[in-house]
């Protein structure tokens, strides 16, 4: 019972991620042919640069909770007492820096230390009032994935109508600002409803606080590290080139390559528990297939993107973004890289140095692509602006992936992770051709575009089946398993119907041996995995 109890919960919080990914990968898409128009080049450059700037203080406020709500509270899922006096540690000590963040970010908005952005970093408060009330990683790190899913499908659904309705203008920033973080801080509100069937009433004297600081200080680092290096850029671009509309280009470019690494991320996550659950046990041997599938789908997904956005970015350009953003063709070109090589430097930090403990060699890597990116940035900017930014980025990502798999290669082989990736690049670069000869034959429009990036996925699923891709070929298998599943399950309950009818017509008693014979959730579950299995087994063949 227990087993089918867990599979049914695994699977609908497939279910809940799959919606979540859908409404995080097509908001974006749909908010940005609207806010590009709207707001035009200087608009959007001016939130980037204020997004860029409150994120640290977000992160200050966060302080490593993050990470560290999710280690302690799987330790104590099964005890609800101790559960919420570390929910309720965890809460108080994270008021502390948010407090601090607050008040400084408004002093310095108050005082005018922004310049003429000053009313924005002001209005920008805001998000930091989001992370202090948010609760979301209780439901995250307890399984109950569906409340997160319907409050992050509420928000987005909320900040996208007001926004249709209320930003109209290129000097409605502060609107869009103030939607955008308010539907936030409403969402994380409606969360606590839920609070009281996860945390019971506690003791005060129970509780302590500040015992939680030093360690979640210890994985602050690579914390702030993190979102140093992912947002010092556009900080730079608007630092260095005093032009918003530089900001706006490198903005709109970022968004569209970062939803793509959003949904590779999105979709390998659900190989987490798989992986955490292998580490807990121990067994080594499942661990490195998973690690190894991992690589595989990255290269697979990621491998396209590099091929595919470049190629239809000279139609899709300025058809979708607008025809002020032509200098953002450029800077999409570079970009497509990210989801390549961010999601295999996700795959070893993300899913095994920071599960397995390893946070000195996390910290250690992306603290070196933090400082590659401030030195290649500064130099590049000047020279070449938004898009010397994006060449930046793209090296110091290499960096910090290269370092991880230098950190990670007495686990695993190295080879393994990249041998996997030839016949990718050999199809990335079929793809390309295809979908840029269409792309510069066609005319520009969105149909167009779309048409040539369709031509370019069917040559490179082409290119890889003729040259017989084990990971395309174990795709196929777990697909065909889950149709022989499916029908293996409308089989049993209509075997399970003309059972019970005929027992109920003959006056048959039910034994629990008639059960044991018969199909049962726990059964296709286990079938499931063996071809999960064989899936991992398959991929590098």
């Amino acid at each position: 019972m227990l087993g089918t109890k867990s599979a049914r919960s695994e699977k609908r919080n497939k279910i809940y991620h799959a919606v979540n990914t859908v409404f995080v990968l097509c908001t974006p898409l749909i908010m940005l042919a609207y806010l590009t128009r709207v707001l035009t080049p200087a608009g959007v450059g001016q939130y980037s640069y204020a997004s860029s700037v409150i994120t640290y203080f977000t992160v200050f406020a966060a302080l490593g909770f993050g990470y560290y709500a999710r280690r302690e509270l799987v330790k104590e899922r099964d005890n609800a007492y101790n559960r919420s006096c570390l929910f309720w540690d965890i809460f108080l000590c994270r008021l502390i820096p948010t407090l601090i963040a607050l008040c400084i970010n408004v002093t310095l908005s108050l005082t005018g230390a922004y310049g003429e952005k000053s009313f924005l970093m002001l209005v920008m408060s805001s998000n930091v009032v989001a992370v202090a009330i948010d609760v979301g990683f209780v439901f995250r790190d307890l399984g109950d994935y569906g409340k997160i899913v319907a409050r992050n499908v509420a928000v987005k659904i909320i900040t996208m109508l007001f926004t249709f309705l209320f930003v109209r203008t290129p000097g409605d920033v502060w609107k869009y600002e103030l939607i955008h973080y308010g539907a936030a801080i409403a969402g994380n509100i409606v969360m606590w409803a839920g609070i009281p069937g996860l945390i019971i009433k506690v003791k005060l004297s129970d509780l302590r606080p500040m015992r939680h600081l030093p360690e979640t200080l210890r994985l602050f680092v690579p914390t702030i590290v993190l979102s140093v290096y992912t947002m010092i850029d556009k900080t730079l671009i608007g630092a260095i080139t005093h032009s918003d509309a530089e900001n706006g280009y490198y903005e709109m470019s970022d968004v569209v390559v970062r939803t793509a690494l959003t949904a590779v991320i999105s979709i390998n996550a659900l190989r987490m528990p798989r992986i955490e659950r292998e580490l807990r046990n121990g067994h080594e041997a499942r661990l490195k297939e998973e690690i190894y599938t991992s690589a595989a789908f990255v290269w697979f997904a990621g491998s396209a993107a590099a091929a595919l956005i470049p190629a239809a970015a000279c139609n899709l350009g300025a058809a979708y973004l607008g025809e002020r953003y032509v200098e953002a063709e450029k800077i999409l070109s570079v970009l497509a890289f990210l989801p390549l090589v961010m999601g295999l430097s996700n795959t070893i930090g993300t899913q095994y140095l920071i599960p397995s403990g390893q946070d000195k060699k996390f910290t250690a890597a992306v603290l070196t692509g933090a400082l590659v990116n401030i030195s290649l940035n500064i130099p590049f900017i000047i020279f070449f602006g938004a898009f010397g930014a994006a060449v930046a980025t793209i090296i110091a990502e290499c960096f910090v992936t290269v370092i991880m798999i230098i950190f990670a290669k007495s686990k695993f082989h190295t080879g393994r992770l990249f041998i996997c990736g030839i016949k990718n690049i050999i199809a990335g670069g079929v793809a390309f051709a295809a979908a840029y000869s269409l792309s510069r034959v066609l005319p520009q429009g969105i149909g167009y575009g779309l048409i040539a990036i369709a031509a370019g996925i069917a040559s490179y699923i082409l290119v890889l089946a003729i040259l017989r891709s084990g990971y395309l070929f174990a795709c196929f298998k777990t697909i065909a398993a889950n149709i022989r599943r499916s029908r293996a399950m409308k089989s049993a309950r209509k075997k399970t119907d003309v059972s019970d009818a005929l027992n109920t017509c003959e006056g048959v008693v039910y034994t629990e041996h008639d059960e044991a014979d018969s199909p049962t959730a726990a059964d296709m579950s286990d079938y499931a995995d063996d071809a999960s299995a064989e899936h991992s087994q398959d991929y590098d063949s």
